[in-house]
């Protein structure tokens, strides 16, 4: 547990109790399952076009400020999964309970903070990434465009939309969750 969470347990007669703040969400339970699955379906395209983009041998991935943010995407697209294995988690143990789904700050900060800020970086690396490759091949200038250089900046492309459609599903879930009174 994280140093952030502390304050929101105390120690009870069974052993700790939760007593910190709770957020409640407006979505009803498929329009929750809908979320965490494109959660995952963007973090596995995301993954995917990512485990490509690392494979290929083109001009751009040998360079050092175009290979360290290519690594870097790894980290925001590891929080897209822990988003959505949260948002699982608060579907399957209360999909049949209550009509509104409850989250403890924590899950919060997993599932809907997490993926919020985790899409911009992952826009803005691979914003970064699709400007300096085009600004290196632009200045070395060469003959023909390789296969690979082609195929390199389309998985940017592609990991740049799933950053942005998970922009727009986590930005959706923020403005339907709120602070429980």
């Amino acid at each position: 547990m994280k140093k952030k969470y502390v304050e929101d347990y105390k120690k009870g007669e069974k052993g700790y109790e939760y007593i910190g703040g709770w957020y409640e969400t407006a979505l009803s339970a498929k329009e929750l399952r809908t979320m965490f699955l494109s959660y995952f379906a963007a973090a596995a395209m995301a993954s995917v076009l990512l485990l490509t983009e690392l494979n290929l041998q083109n001009v751009g991935s040998r360079v050092f400020f175009i290979l360290i943010p290519c690594v870097c995407q790894l980290l925001p697209i590891a929080g897209f999964w822990r988003g959505g294995c949260v948002l699982f988690r608060i579907f399957r143990t209360q999909q049949n309970v209550q009509e509104v789904f409850c989250m403890k700050c924590s899950e919060y900060d997993c599932s809907v903070k997490g993926p919020y800020s985790a899409s911009f970086w992952l826009m803005f690396l691979s914003g970064f990434i699709v400007l300096a490759d085009l600004l290196l091949l632009f200045f070395q200038k060469p003959e023909i465009w390789p296969v690979q250089e082609i195929i390199f900046a389309v998985c940017t492309a592609g990991i740049f939309l799933s950053g942005l459609f998970l922009w727009r599903r986590s930005s959706a879930l923020r403005k339907a969750t709120g602070k429980k009174e």
